[in-house]
């Protein structure tokens, strides 16, 4: 979340940020940027570009990788915007009301999307013959679209709470304009806690069973395969378990990175003002960053979760480094003369009429 959440007053400190808070702050966003930004796009670009990476689940994770994208490029670079700025805020009052809005919408949907590719699994899983016939592209298309569209409405209370308003540093009295979500009316503080069990607690059994249940049968099944001489059998059996623990670790660390913000958030809404004034600047804004940093993991970690523990994904993965590698060397030895381009030309040429023919 944005600092908005952190003051209910007009008036602000303006206090010098430690050395040791920007050299931290800044090397572990820059850190989780370029991995998630780069990872993240890896993953839409082999899911689009190659047809055996285009299956319902990968067509789900790209929903996931997008919702990881939005928030590294739009409420990770605003939140260091605010950082670098000591609070005010340069980006207008239609921002200020959109980024929040967003960091909570695309939180939420990649609560529903997990939901989706975990109980798909699940049927699949559990349920192979009515899996069968029932899961389609389609209908996860659809699934997909409805995650967007409620994680949205879910979300809209925080463009009405969100405002920009004036405020003074109490040091030389300076007016600036700062971003503020006022969360103290009864209906606001209902509104995050039904999101936090709506959004998280539920979503969090839902998920505990659904894996339990999952796994169980996969042990089960894998125990009936290990004697069988059915080679095929055996090959899908390793990838559906490759699978599980992948989608699993998926929700596990998701949790795990951004229970930290939840609570926070739940904290700075409930906590007495004069509680939260007494930790000071440091001891405030080391708990907001740290909280917002795991949040920020979370969003570039998946990509390496499917280098680890997904074949497909390694390959597709190298497949596209080491093709736009060649391409690149292609386009080098063209463009450094006649000659060299008609050689290598022609030894692709001669290559391909001793493969086919």
């Amino acid at each position: 979340m944005n600092s908005t959440y952190l003051e209910n007053g007009t008036d602000t400190k303006m206090i010098s940020t430690p050395l040791y808070m920007y050299l931290w702050v800044t090397f572990m966003n820059v850190a989780m940027f370029i991995t998630g930004f780069f990872g993240n796009t890896l993953v839409i670009i082999v899911i689009l570009r190659y047809k055996n990476m285009k299956t319902i689940t990968n067509c789900c994770l790209l929903n996931l990788s997008m919702s990881d994208l939005l928030t590294l490029t739009i409420c990770q670079t605003s939140a260091l915007m605010e950082f670098f700025s000591h609070d005010r805020w340069i980006l207008g009052e239609a921002l200020c009301q959109m980024i929040p809005f967003l960091e909570i919408l695309v939180t939420h949907a990649s609560i529903l999307i997990m939901l989706g590719i975990s109980y798909g699994r699940y049927f699949a899983v559990c349920y192979p013959l009515e899996s069968y016939s029932t899961c389609s592209r389609t209908r996860a298309f659809m699934m997909m679209a409805s995650a967007w569209i409620f994680a949205g409405i879910s979300a809209m209370p925080f463009i009405f709470m969100s405002h920009t308003e004036t405020a003074k540093f109490t040091n030389d009295n300076t007016e600036v304009t700062v971003c503020r979500t006022h969360i103290s009316q009864v209906w606001q503080r209902i509104f995050i806690v039904v999101s936090f069990i709506a959004f998280f607690v539920i979503p969090c059994f839902i998920l505990a069973f659904v894996y339990s249940k999952t796994i169980y049968t996969v042990i089960t099944e894998s125990k009936k395969i290990e004697n069988a001489t059915n080679v095929s059998k055996q090959n899908s059996m390793k990838s559906r378990q490759q699978l599980v623990v992948m989608l699993l670790m998926i929700v596990i660390l998701f949790f795990l990175f951004v229970l930290p913000m939840r609570i926070v958030i739940l904290w700075l809404v409930f906590e007495n003002p004069r509680t939260i004034g007494s930790l000071g600047f440091e001891g405030y804004y080391n708990i907001i960053w740290i909280a917002r940093v795991l949040q920020y993991t979370n969003s570039a970690v998946n990509p390496i979760i499917y280098n680890v523990f997904s074949v497909k994904f390694r390959k597709a993965f190298a497949k596209l480094l080491f093709s736009s590698k060649r391409q690149t060397r292609q386009l080098s030895l063209t463009s450094s003369g006649g000659r060299t381009a008609i050689r290598y030309s022609f030894v692709k040429s001669s290559i391909k009429e001793t493969e086919f023919h």
